[in-house]
């Protein structure tokens, strides 16, 4: 969003009438009487350029045009800015909190959305707010889990981790089993 404040004031101190053209959806426009606001939310409106004008006329005629040109450029998608590690929790009914946030970014710095994609639901349970995911441990297991980040336009990127949870006490957890690739050892 952009915020734009205007100040009108006639020199000789003449009435006069502010008027506003809109440009596009994008805007807002507020009349405080002394002082007026344009706000421009450019996810409204598809990319382009686009010019809203504001014209001051005296009681004698006498007007002043401003142009307010801009440009909404066409969104881009998130991106990944460091992967998520994979999540190890000892017991059951234990709660671990990552902030998501700081895995991803938006180049439009547009606030973010997150989902989650569980694919274990009985091995962790994993709650969304405000950027911060709380994962839960449910039963003994693995859980493979995705973090969809979404801006206001719907562009979208995700990463994936893995939740284990092993038992309390456990010194050393081995898997999968049975193992394909490669052997996880964890302490």
């Amino acid at each position: 969003k952009l915020t734009l404040t205007f100040t009108v004031s006639e020199p000789d101190g003449h009435a006069m009438k502010v008027e506003y053209i809109k440009g596009s959806d994008a805007e807002t426009w507020m009349d405080f009487k002394d002082s007026y606001k344009l706000i421009i939310n450019g996810p409204d409106v598809p990319a382009g350029n686009y010019s809203a004008t504001v014209k001051a006329t005296d009681k004698y005629g006498l007007a002043t045009v401003i142009p307010v040109n801009y440009t909404i450029m066409e969104n881009q998608t998130p991106v990944v800015i460091e992967q998520i590690e994979n999540v190890l929790l000892s017991g059951l009914h234990v709660t671990q909190t990552v902030d998501v946030k700081s895995y991803f970014n938006d180049p439009d710095d547009d606030v973010l959305s997150y989902t989650v994609q569980n694919k274990s639901t009985s091995v962790a349970h994993i709650v969304v707010n405000d950027g911060k995911i709380n994962v839960t441990s449910l039963s003994l297991g693995f859980a493979d889990v995705t973090i969809i980040a979404t801006d206001p336009k719907g562009a979208a990127v995700s990463q994936s981790f893995k939740v284990a949870v092993q038992e309390k006490g456990a010194t050393l957890m081995v898997y999968p089993n049975p193992v394909v690739d490669y052997l996880n050892v964890s302490t």
